[in-house]
């Protein structure tokens, strides 16, 4: 399918979908909510880039639906506030990815590993994948 009808089929069923959750601090099928996914993946993308590799395309295409659902939907003029909300939220994944790596407490890089795995199963729910 080509990207062209593939972005109207997703808006289509997403808007008819019940089932995804919203983010914290963010409306889920808006372009904050997008925004904020793009950002989280983009995260994931440079993890994968070196654990995953293989799974790259997938999230990179993933990311790229998003940035093409937030410039969709997004209302005139709010591209700056956009672009920092993708940012703190590529930040924000980040922080989670190194505290499951790092933390010397078993138990808290358990619980940011979780946390980051369903931010990014919410994320990918957003798109129907």
């Amino acid at each position: 399918m080509s990207r062209a009808l593939a972005l109207p089929l997703t808006l289509a069923l997403f808007a008819a979908a019940s089932g995804a959750r919203a983010l914290p601090g963010m409306d889920s099928g808006t372009a904050s909510g997008f925004a904020a996914c793009a950002g989280r993946l983009a995260s994931l993308i440079e993890v994968q880039t070196f654990a995953a590799p293989d799974a790259v395309p997938q999230t990179r295409q993933q990311r790229d639906m998003m940035l093409d659902l937030m410039e969709a939907s997004m209302p005139l003029g709010t591209g700056r506030a956009l672009e920092l909300l993708q940012l703190e939220a590529k930040m924000a994944q980040d922080d989670l990815l190194m505290r499951a790596r790092t933390d010397p407490d078993p138990r808290m890089a358990r619980a940011a590993l979780r946390r980051a795995d369903r931010e990014i199963a919410a994320c990918r729910a957003m798109i129907l994948s």
